[in-house]
């Protein structure tokens, strides 16, 4: 009996779980609030950020990254948008402006009994320390290290994610989280490329792996591995249906 082969552009499974479809904000509310909103900044929703684990990791000195690999939970990574080598040369002191930042929020716990805010005598921002040569400065994020947070702060800070401060600073909080993996297949971009035609590329993409014996034999092993029920050909359309272009 040959097997019938689903619409292309059935809808995609799993976009739920696709991280560069995610936004800040995401999830249950935290219990922890800003008490009277003492510090002025954009409160939005934006994109999720993701970067991967070495990548936050792959500029900063070997010190550094050992404190972190120790135990990433105890830290936070914060990204400053738009900063480089000449960023930090001009700003030598931006951690400690943002140390201010966080703790001037009075980030307060719902929970606690006065609704006093968070301790924060131990919080601290760390300048990374680059192991790149000159030439070599942008090719990884410049990763600054939050540490000392309450699990209250620790909250509040994922879950808003993006600080938009003033027109020069803008930056974002988030996990060094080895668990995160990108769904970034390829990037489609050249004269090629023209806007509008996603779901005819999206199509012949779906068709030419369904018709491929050697993506249908490499689905369904690995699948198989991964206790995935089903034939080859139902195994590659589940290895396909989360294929998105956007």
């Amino acid at each position: 009996m040959n097997f019938k082969w689903p619409e292309p552009l059935d809808p995609a499974t799993e976009v739920e779980n696709n991280p560069h479809l995610q936004t800040s904000q995401r999830g249950k509310k935290p219990k922890a609030f800003l008490k009277d909103y003492p510090t002025e900044f954009t409160h939005a929703v934006f994109p999720r950020t993701i970067i991967l684990f070495d990548e936050l990791v792959g500029g900063i000195a070997k010190h550094q990254l050992d404190i972190i690999n120790q135990a990433p939970d105890d830290y936070l990574a914060v990204i400053i948008y738009g900063a480089g080598a000449s960023f930090f040369t001009l700003n030598p002191n931006i951690h400690l402006s943002i140390k201010n930042f966080i703790t001037s929020l009075n980030i307060t716990d719902s929970t606690s009994p006065d609704n006093t805010p968070e301790p924060i005598n131990k919080l601290d921002v760390d300048m990374p320390v680059s192991k790149m040569k000159l030439k070599k400065l942008y090719g990884k994020p410049w990763t600054l290290i939050l540490s000392g947070t309450s699990p209250a702060t620790r909250e509040y800070l994922l879950w808003q994610q993006t600080f938009a401060v003033n027109p020069k600073l803008t930056f974002s909080v988030i996990p060094f989280d080895r668990s995160l993996c990108s769904w970034v297949i390829m990037n489609l971009s050249g004269d090629a490329v023209k806007e509008g035609c996603e779901n005819e590329i999206l199509t012949i993409v779906k068709r030419e792996l369904w018709a491929s014996g050697n993506f249908r034999g490499f689905a369904s092993q690995t699948l198989e591995k991964a206790g995935i029920p089903g034939s080859p050909s139902e195994r590659t359309v589940h290895a396909t249906n989360t294929l998105t272009i956007d």
